[in-house]
């Protein structure tokens, strides 16, 4: 029995000093992305010349009287036609008194003592287009124009998914640059778009001239999660290749991620009612709007700029194709797909009102009865494979 236990004894302290211990601890670093609104812009050119038409006709004409028709100087000189029973002062319009009264015309424009087409008078010289109905854009030349233009926003500090508010509203107004955007980074984020996320935003466009054009830019910040690009590769001294053939998805070719951009526009009238004027006057009376759409009568066209940066410091930057929007309500922009392991972008988006050039000189003035549309931007920045 003795030497039973002896044994036993002999077994235990040689199995013991066979035995190991190994402590390993390890890092999880955890990160996703974020996407929001962050900046706007806003300008509008000075548009030189002055635009001068008779509202009967919509020929053009010159109250100077110093042009001959058809060729333009300070503004668009041409024909018209005066005011029936007299000048451009003085004159009366059909029926009982300087004042509308019970006209004679057909329709809408006799109810307010108006003819369709105002006879010509010995007063008007169609060459010069003195003593016509004629009726011009400001005499400035295009300087100040930018003034009633101004974009409103509220914007607050950015803040991650699920953070608690910070309290930190701020409504704005900016008015429209001439040359370059006045922007709300630069007047109220010291230059980072990327530590506000824009709430609401609107462009309130009083210009005399269409010619406007403004932006929205779209921050899109990356997962902060480094992963093993062709210029990291060296610096882990590992073989990358043996890694992939592992890898849970043995058809990726490397572990930086792969992103897909999708961009699209959506414009929807704002279309109200009434349409006609007959009940405004200075002391009340609704908004009236325009029968035809903002994006018509503005002709607004629409383009996309893609900047991103990878964690290198490289810079990704894609010039996107001008689409219009003036008879599409919806834009659909080719999707951008590359690999790229990405620090963050920037998407903007960028509108103009081409009606500014147009051929048609009449096409320039800015309508007065009201007429907008709500525009709404999508944008998804999509990783395809997620790395590793």
């Amino acid at each position: 029995m003795k030497k039973l236990l002896l044994a036993s004894a002999m077994f235990l302290t040689t199995f013991s000093s066979q035995a190991a211990r190994v402590q390993f601890d390890f890092d999880v670093l955890s990160s996703g992305a974020s996407i929001y609104p962050c900046n706007a812009g806003l300008k509008h050119k000075p548009q030189r010349g002055k635009i001068c038409y008779n509202p009967e006709t919509f020929q053009s004409c010159n109250p100077d009287g110093n042009g001959v028709a058809g060729q333009p100087t300070s503004g668009q000189n041409g024909g018209g036609f005066p005011f029936p029973g007299g000048g451009a002062t003085g004159g009366q319009f059909p029926g009982n008194g300087p004042f509308p009264g019970q006209g004679n015309g057909p329709g809408l424009l006799a109810d307010i003592g108006l003819q369709e087409t105002p006879p010509p008078s010995n007063n008007c010289d169609p060459q010069t287009g003195v003593g016509c109905d004629c009726v011009c854009t400001g005499d400035m030349d295009g300087d100040y124009d930018n003034t009633l233009d101004v974009m409103k926003a509220t914007y607050t500090a950015w803040r991650d998914h699920g953070d608690p508010t910070y309290g930190i509203d701020r409504d704005l107004e900016v008015i429209a640059g001439t040359h370059s955007y006045n922007e709300l980074e630069d007047e109220y984020f010291t230059g980072n778009k990327f530590a506000a996320r824009l709430k609401e935003l609107s462009f309130n466009l009083g210009s005399e001239k269409y010619g406007s054009k403004y932006f929205v830019d779209i921050c899109f910040r990356a997962t902060q999660i480094d992963y093993l690009t062709e210029n990291q590769d060296e610096s882990f001294n590992i073989n990358v290749d043996e890694i992939v053939k592992y890898a849970d998805n043995n058809q990726q070719e490397s572990l930086t991620p792969f992103y897909k951009a999708e961009r699209k526009v959506t414009a929807t009238d704002l279309a109200g009612s009434p349409t006609i004027d007959l009940n405004w006057d200075l002391n009340n009376g609704p908004i009236v709007w325009s029968a035809h759409s903002y994006q018509s009568l503005a002709n607004l066209h629409v383009k996309t700029v893609l900047y991103c940066k990878d964690k290198n410091g490289g810079s990704i930057f894609v010039d996107g194709p001008t689409a219009s929007l003036a008879n599409n309500s919806t834009v659909n922009f080719p999707d951008l797909q590359g690999p790229a392991d990405l620090r963050g972008c920037v998407v903007r988006y960028v509108f103009k009102e081409k009606s500014g050039h147009s051929p048609n000189m009449i096409d320039r003035v800015r309508r007065w009865k009201m007429h907008g549309a709500n525009i709404c931007t999508d944008t998804a920045i999509t990783s395809l494979n997620g790395g590793l």
